[in-house]
């Protein structure tokens, strides 16, 4: 019987627990969506840089962005890594459309 109180006790204030938790800090959620997506935009540029089809300024974009996740501006984080995932997939969509058209024909 003492087991099972103990149980009970245990079950029903661990969601408490994690509520205070999260009213207290409330960026977990932020630091999770941030990370999730600066490995896809990291990801997706690597593959756009093995394929030579990466875009300038996606580099920068994924240093701004771990630049403010560090400083703590993680809504910044956020959308300077979306922008860098977009720029990455953006230019391997480019890349693929454009891959065996040639050189203009007026370089001919």
């Amino acid at each position: 019987m003492h087991l099972r109180q103990l149980l009970i006790i245990l079950c029903t204030s661990l969601p408490g627990t994690l509520l205070a938790v999260s009213l207290l800090n409330p960026q977990p959620a932020a630091v999770i969506a941030y990370a999730d997506t600066l490995q896809a935009a990291k990801t997706a540029y690597q593959q756009a840089l093995v394929r030579k089809h990466a875009w300038r300024d996606t580099g920068k974009l994924i240093k701004a962005a771990e630049q403010a996740a560090q400083q703590g501006d993680y809504p910044r984080a956020q959308q300077l890594a979306n922008q860098a995932k977009q720029q990455a997939l953006n230019a391997l969509e480019q890349g693929q459309s454009q891959s065996g058209i040639g050189n203009p024909h007026y370089l001919y």
